[in-house]
């Protein structure tokens, strides 16, 4: 199973899930170990780095005027 596969079994699921349960759903079937996220982490590291960087400049500039 590819990671296409996962975001499709996500689109075909719309009824509720719990945060409790979201990771089991999503990979119910699915050998973890398979995967490797370290990408998917490190893009989430950057991605909220660059947005904390941008609301500060952002509360510094209007805090100016």
């Amino acid at each position: 199973m590819t990671l296409f596969h996962l975001v499709a079994k996500l689109d075909a699921a719309p009824e509720f899930v719990s945060k409790n349960d979201v990771s089991m759903v999503l990979f119910d079937g699915v050998p973890v170990k398979k995967f490797n996220f370290a990408p998917v982490f490190l893009l989430a590291g950057e991605y909220f780095t660059h947005l904390g960087l941008t609301c500060m400049l952002i509360h510094f500039t209007v805090e100016a005027y």
